[in-house]
């Protein structure tokens, strides 16, 4: 990386650290914050890439913080009124040879008060550079211009987690990164809960498939099925209304009359008491009657997810037809177990995939006072956290998505080893991402919460700087969501009254 040439755009303040400091912003000259800058090392002697990732005007005598003597060694004479521009930036690293390679160091010692900082171009950034093996091109860095692709194995076996709020552009980033990476051979099952990526990828070829294929009656837990008639397992007739269920699950289907054959097999198992159980039994299965009957209808096993990952790059499992979070927890919690059982039972032979999960926090929610909880949820906590925990090793891999990283489980969240972080305002959504990346808060919130649509931050090893980066995505499809803007329809209502 060159320093000679380079243009001299700030003088370092005092004080300074390893990995941040502060630099007074020459007259004259224009530095954004995400863009980059580099300063020499004090001891390699090789110049060490920064980024700007926050800034303030100052005036020096209302606030030194070594302006002045900065300001006194350029010969430069300020009045009371007249104020300057400090920038905050974090130092990156640099890189050094040896025996012949470029190596990655990271930042080790603070730059010298006084010294010059450098605007830094794409030719500085782009020798930070690596990449290697299957990479997918996603988009570019916006303040250097450099191509930002993921690495396929690292994507697999690390597991990728997502933020951004509504409209940020996760889901687009989700979307393009299935196309490029699918155009390369990947396989993918993406979970979708409101019908945006059917449409588009359909156009791919992609294999869409209502999520009524996956409902089975072997899905259905016990406990759960006794609570939604509104039974306590713990209670006499709840228990043996449970014990029923998981004996006849499977004689249900071929059963005329699947209710009463599930309250004699539990009055079969009460000797005590029998009329006050008799009662509760048959007021809670009489609510429940065409929970029952729609039951007694399901298949009872699911399609065989792997034998259709081989057969086509991508499946999505649409789940916007089905209202009740339950099933879409129950349908998650299958396609992900019986991954894992044969990704385990093959060592990881057979087939490699990632599963998507939109909106992580219906299926494994943070267990904390003021987190909100859908449905029944924990079935699919578990499997999500005990697939990402063990199934990276076995080639399936995981995208987890979220609007609200503070309300997916951190057990979930911190097994990601990449990270990308679109537009993010709230303060708990930074302590999240700060918490499962180690990237300081401050600067998570000053660089994410004002970010543009399609821009992200990446952070981790898919990565192909060992440092984040910024990424703007490469659009080529986008999600299936209303085609017109609220001021179109209102508009559209507004002469249906008047006609």
């Amino acid at each position: 990386m060159r320093v000679c040439g380079l243009e001299e755009v700030g003088v370092v303040l005092s004080p300074t650290s390893v990995d941040e400091f502060s630099f007074l912003l020459l007259e004259g000259k224009r530095v954004a914050k995400g863009s980059y800058c580099a300063y020499l090392h004090p001891l390699a002697e090789v110049p060490v890439l920064c980024r700007v990732f926050d800034g303030s005007t100052v005036n020096p005598e209302m606030a030194p913080l070594g302006v002045g003597v900065a300001l006194a060694k350029r010969g430069v004479k300020l009045g009371r009124e007249q104020e300057v521009v400090v920038m905050k930036a974090e130092s990156l690293g640099y890189l050094v040879e040896e025996g012949g390679v470029k190596v990655f160091k990271r930042p080790d010692f603070p730059p010298l008060t006084g010294g010059p900082v450098y605007a830094a171009s794409e030719v500085e950034v782009k020798e930070f550079w690596r990449g290697g093996g299957l990479m997918v091109e996603v988009g570019r860095d916006p303040y250097s211009g450099v191509p930002v692709a993921l690495d396929v194995d690292s994507m697999f076996k690390g597991h990728v987690a997502v933020y951004g709020q509504t409209r940020s552009g996760k889901t687009t980033f989700m979307l393009n990164l299935i196309a490029y990476a699918s155009a390369l051979g990947a396989r993918f099952i993406v979970l979708d809960r409101y019908g945006e990526y059917g449409p588009p990828l359909k156009q791919l070829g992609a294999l869409v498939l209502d999520a009524s294929m996956f409902k089975s009656i072997s899905d259905v837990d016990a406990s759960s099925f006794v609570s939604s008639l509104g039974l306590d397992r713990r209670r006499k007739a709840g228990e043996v209304l449970a014990q029923a269920f998981e004996e006849t699950r499977y004689e249900l289907r071929r059963s005329e009359r699947p209710l009463e054959l599930l309250y004699s097999k539990a009055m079969s198992k009460v000797s005590r008491d029998q009329a006050r159980i008799a009662a509760e039994l048959k007021a809670a299965l009489n609510r429940a009657s065409s929970l029952i009957e729609e039951l007694a209808k399901l298949p009872e096993e699911p399609p065989d997810v792997v034998e259709l990952v081989k057969k086509h790059k991508v499946i999505v499992v649409d789940l916007s037809r089905e209202r009740r979070v339950e099933w879409h927890q129950r349908i998650a919690s299958s396609i992900i177990d019986y991954l894992a059982s044969r990704a385990v039972a093959t060592r990881g032979e057979e087939f490699a995939v990632s599963v998507v999960v939109e909106e992580a926090q219906f299926y494994a929610p943070e267990m904390a006072p003021g987190v909100p909880k859908y449905g029944d949820p924990e079935k699919s906590w578990s499997s999500l956290v005990s697939a990402l925990s063990q199934l990276g090793g076995f080639n399936v891999g995981f995208f987890i998505l979220t609007q609200r990283p503070a309300y997916v489980a951190k057990a979930v969240l911190s097994q990601c080893n990449t990270h990308v972080v679109f537009r993010l305002m709230a303060g708990a959504d930074h302590d999240q991402v700060s918490s499962v990346t180690g990237y300081p808060r401050h600067r998570i919130a000053s660089l994410v919460s004002g970010l543009r649509d399609h821009v992200g931050f990446l952070i981790g090893m898919a990565s192909p700087f060992d440092f984040p980066v910024f990424l703007e995505t490469k659009r080529s499809l986008h999600p299936a969501k209303a085609s017109s803007p609220p001021s179109e329809v209102l508009k559209r209502m507004m002469s249906l009254e008047a006609s």
